[in-house]
């Protein structure tokens, strides 16, 4: 018996023995079709693409992966499954188990069907970055500062993608730490200071005598300071000179190699000089020198006391700052809020710090927490002393680092329960803003009244409509169309001299100040596929050739006598999917299938991961290189979805330009749909791919992802329909995303896993 043979009488066997009626429905309806036409690909053996399907032998562990099924459905849908080479199952049977999937993952009511589980979440780089700035006024480059983000079904806003290390513990405390003493500038008493250098200075050059630089030619002596914090100094030097010619010794005050005044040195060893700058400084260790620069040297001279002219530097000396500290305009409204109340300085204190909790940690702060706060603060404290270490101890916490959610405290034991307003509040300003609420929507959580679906509404769209949600561009449309590899993108200097980095940004400009716009003008979600316009600023439309733009500004110009449309004509996405070299019809093919269409090709076989095509053909174009390559069985499986999308793209070179030729031969854009559906050039693939829903599918399910910060579930479903339908039937984007807030998912989270 031949190997799929015994996998599809295994296989029945196990379907046949289901008991019960759901079981029943699972063995006729999908365990069969699963034997009959996915066994000898997908077994226990050697699966194709990793993809065993012979380890679903029942209803209930079938039910554990709905992603996977969401997969097979649409790959059912799509004809890719089971390849042209193999034989076609009959409609009805394909129906069959279409039905199966529609039933088991679809059937739940969106208005009943569970929020689902959502892991613990802790702030991503760009929204730490983001809250602090909006909160405390104080930008603080995160994404340095802490190790890189992972990322979870494609977005680095999944909780179970975001773990903690102990070094990145570590780093959360000495970043509180930084960004505390920047929000809260404390005056302490002494702070002005001096720091005299004399037996510790340095020299590069010069020689050491008696507890000072002595410069018999041109170097300079040295000191490094620490200075405490941005502000003014005064930099002092002294020092004496014998003379040499006709000028006077001169001697150069420099800060970190920059020279800042020339200062003539007409002291002597009796009577030596002190001169002195004063100087704005960046806090930090500066290196201070006090350079000789016109050496004089002529023994012969008759006047013996001006052959020689050199200098002696016997002290550095910084003093500072002499300036009041600058006080952000965050620390004045804090402080002159709570100036304006009454009582102790102490109690004072206290009311700044439950202000900044309810900020910080996006909720009221209990009495016990109040109290556990005011502990850490010891009494004695300045007012802006205590409040900076509250504010440190407020930013190190869990409370903080993570969106904590609890829901509504329900009385009766549920499955479910509603956010509270503040977690309503945090979910919500999060995805649109990468941000932390702002103080209209912490005013609505405090009344309780943003749960109410008209302010939630209200709310969704004043968000939506401020310039704050090109969040959504920067944050969400980089990751779900994967156009942040275009910063690392390196394309050959002498095959396009043309790539510099004013190219690169205008790329990345159009396509986030494209998606903003389509969003902010109630633009159907299709317009993201087919637009005859874009946004391009000189740089970008002379690459595209386009005449008649002027200027570094991105403005909408029309692309309707171009062969452009959409994001499939966009240079970032052209070069982020190219090689250095050339372009790569794989690689745009994955990525149509994986971000357009939610079908993500599986990974090569093993010991054949790389789809470069063979290049021996000497004299052949890529597309007939690639075509040999796909004679291998094992590469046609992919190749077949991938390669007549990617080669659709071909007209466009590898950092987005159209052209008509290829090595000296005319391009070949032509293609088919495993379904069958021919198409010429990349305008017609792409109204190919609008046909259906699977577009607006796929975006609903990567916006869904990133909103929730979790991966699909069985009964997710149904919210991806309810988004669908109440999206309308040409549903905008702004429309799914409303559709999104709008779901249980959304608005509720399950008390299972709290």
């Amino acid at each position: 018996m031949s190997r799929a043979a015994s996998t599809l009488a295994a296989l029945t066997l196990l379907f046949a023995g289901s008991a019960s009626a759901q079981e029943d429905t699972f063995s006729s309806d999908m365990g069969t079709f699963l034997a009959e036409h996915c066994a000898l690909c997908h077994d226990d053996f050697e699966p194709e693409a990793g993809l065993n399907l012979a380890r679903f032998t029942t209803r209930e562990a079938a039910l554990r992966e709905p992603e996977l099924w969401f997969d097979v459905e649409r790959r059912l849908l799509a004809g890719d499954m089971p390849p042209k080479s193999e034989a076609r199952p009959e409609q009805d049977e394909i129906d069959s188990a279409l039905a199966w999937i529609s039933r088991e993952f679809g059937a739940v009511d969106a208005e009943t069907a569970p929020p689902g589980e959502v892991v613990l979440r802790r702030l991503n780089a760009v929204e730490y970055e983001n809250t602090v700035r909006d909160l405390l006024g104080v930008d603080f480059d995160a994404k340095s500062f802490f190790p890189a983000d992972t990322v979870g079904h494609g977005f680095d806003t999944v909780g179970e993608a975001l773990s903690v290390s102990e070094l990145t513990l570590e780093r959360y405390l000495e970043a509180a730490e930084l960004i505390a003493e920047e929000a809260i500038i404390v005056e302490r008493r002494g702070e002005k200071r001096k720091r005299r250098y004399t037996g510790e200075l340095k020299t590069d050059k010069g020689e050491f005598r008696s507890g000072a630089v002595w410069l018999p030619w041109v170097a300079e002596a040295q000191a490094t300071y620490d200075f405490p914090r941005d502000g003014e100094y005064v930099l002092r030097f002294s020092g004496w000179s014998t003379k040499g010619g006709d000028e006077l010794a001169k001697v150069a005050l420099k800060l970190d190699g920059e020279r800042l005044r020339v200062f003539e040195i007409p002291g002597t060893k009796e009577k030596p000089d002190t001169l002195e700058l004063k100087v704005s400084v960046s806090k930090g260790k500066r290196l201070i020198a006090a350079r000789f620069i016109n050496d004089f040297y002529k023994p012969k001279l008759p006047d013996g006391t001006r052959r020689d002219r050199n200098v002696m530097i016997t002290a550095i000396e910084v003093e500072g700052p002499v300036d009041r500290p600058k006080i952000s305009a965050f620390q004045r409204h804090l402080m002159s809020e709570a100036v304006a109340g009454e009582g102790t300085a102490r109690r004072r204190q206290l009311r700044i710090l439950e202000h900044l909790a309810e900020r910080v940690w996006r909720r009221p702060i209990s009495r016990t927490e109040l109290g556990r706060l005011e502990r850490t603060v010891p009494e004695g404290y300045s007012l802006e002393e205590g409040v900076r270490l509250g504010l440190t101890v407020l930013l190190s916490s869990p409370n903080f680092i993570y969106r904590i959610e609890f829901g509504e405290d329900l009385e009766e034991a549920a499955a479910s329960a509603p956010l509270t307003d503040w977690e309503l509040a945090t979910r919500l300003s999060y995805f649109l803003w990468s941000t932390s609420p702002d103080e209209e929507l912490r005013q609505l959580a405090a009344l309780g009244t943003l749960s109410d679906p008209e302010v939630l509404a209200q709310q969704t769209d004043r968000l939506l409509q401020s310039p704050r949600s090109l969040a959504l561009a920067k944050n969400f449309a980089t990751q779900w169309l994967q156009i942040g590899v275009l910063n690392e993108a390196s394309p050959d200097d002498e095959l396009f001299p043309e790539f510099d980095e004013e190219l690169r940004l205008s790329m990345t400009e159009e396509t986030l100040r494209f998606f903003d716009h389509v969003l902010r003008n109630e633009l159907p979600a299709s317009t993201l596929m087919d637009a005859n316009f874009s946004l391009l600023n000189e740089r970008l439309a002379e690459h595209y050739g386009v005449e008649g733009v002027s200027g570094e500004m991105m403005r909408v110009v029309s692309l309707i006598e171009t062969p452009r449309r959409g994001l499939l004509g966009h240079a970032s996405v052209l070069t982020a999917t190219s090689n250095p070299t050339r372009t790569s019809p794989v690689r745009r093919g994955k990525w149509v299938l994986e971000a357009i269409l939610g079908t993500p090709p599986p990974p090569p076989p093993p010991g054949n991961d790389s789809l470069s095509p063979d290049t021996e053909m000497s004299g052949a174009t890529l597309r007939e290189r690639f075509e040999r390559h796909r004679d291998d069985a094992a590469c046609a499986v992919c190749h077949d979805k991938i390669d007549p999308i990617g080669f659709a793209m071909e007209n466009y070179d590898a950092i987005g330009r159209w052209r008509d030729e290829s090595e000296g031969k005319p391009i070949d854009a032509s293609g088919v749909f495993p379904d069958g559906q021919s198409f010429e050039g990349p305008l017609e693939m792409g109204q190919h791919l609008l046909d259906g829903d699977a577009f607006e599918r796929t975006l609903a399910e990567k916006l869904f992802v990133y909103a929730l910060g979790r991966g699909l579930e069985r009964t997710d479903r149904g919210h991806m329909t309810k988004i669908l339908e109440t999206a309308g039937p040409t549903p905008s984007l702004a429309g799914m995303i409303r559709a999104v807030i709008q779901t249980r998912a959304f608005t509720m989270l399950s008390t299972d896993s709290n």
